[in-house]
């Protein structure tokens, strides 16, 4: 069984359709879809790819979507989605990410997506050999769009801070892995850097990079959210004010790492 079988059934509900999921997986789509490389259809192969929301939405956009995930279970939820109306709906595979080589001949996708830290859930010697067939798959003039858990986020250190817990307020920047419980089900995550995943890269340039939930909080704070409607609107105004900044860059829930291929 894979780490993340006993949640599937849950994680829309947790999560995807969760105020704080929402609003933060809008930001990510806003950005691809005001970019022109994404205005025509794209073949894109996306990891991780959970109950499959991301993959729903590229290929209602006219692009090619293959959407893969390890969790037999996640893909389970994604197929029950929707797709009878799509021209072209997205293709549900496992792929176990740990394979040394992938299925795919060099150069088979135009872009490698993968959203909300499913790659945070390998070392860093694990990650460099996933980056690899990520970068192999990819056509130069391609583009890698990653969504990583960011190493300093602010909404979470403050949470912690007040309730007087100074482990969990530094655990993303204390070097070493946290252990998340799934329901029942222990994963380790790993926080890395943009430094870090650009020097385990080659041939790529990072063309941008912005952070997803300065001012939108982790989804395990959605109740509080949701308690004060006011301070939701104004986190989201802010949020939409941080992307422009790369002050902020580093201070999210999450930052997206966007590389083209040379």
């Amino acid at each position: 069984m894979e780490p993340f079988d006993p949640s599937a059934a849950s994680y829309d509900s947790s999560f995807t359709f969760s105020e704080t999921g929402k609003r933060q997986r809008e930001v990510i789509h806003k950005y691809l879809e005001a970019d022109p490389f994404f205005q025509s259809p794209k073949v894109i192969l996306e990891v991780n790819c959970g109950t499959g929301e991301d993959a729903m939405w590229l290929a209602a956009r006219g692009h090619v979507v293959v959407a893969t995930d390890s969790s037999e279970a996640m893909l389970a939820e994604a197929k029950k989605k929707d797709r009878a109306k799509m021209v072209t709906p997205p293709q549900f595979l496992k792929l176990d990410m740990k394979e040394e080589e992938w299925q795919w001949p060099d150069g088979s996708f135009d872009v490698l997506f993968s959203n909300f830290a499913g790659l945070n859930c390998f070392s860093p010697q694990r990650l460099q050999r996933v980056l690899y067939n990520m970068n192999r798959l990819l056509k130069p003039g391609g583009r890698m769009v990653m969504v990583l858990f960011g190493k300093y986020c602010v909404n979470e250190m403050l949470y912690y801070l007040l309730k007087g817990n100074v482990s969990a307020a530094s655990r993303r920047w204390s070097g070493k892995p946290a252990v998340v419980n799934l329901e029942g089900s222990s994963v380790q995550v790993y926080y890395h850097s943009p430094g870090e995943i650009a020097a385990m890269l080659k041939g790529v340039r990072l063309i941008k990079k912005f952070a997803v939930g300065v001012f939108l909080p982790p989804s395990y704070l959605d109740g509080l959210f949701n308690r004060h409607r006011q301070l939701a609107g104004i986190s989201e105004t802010m949020e939409k004010v941080a992307g422009k900044f790369a002050l902020f860059s580093g201070m999210g829930d999450h930052i997206l790492l966007d590389f083209e291929k040379r």
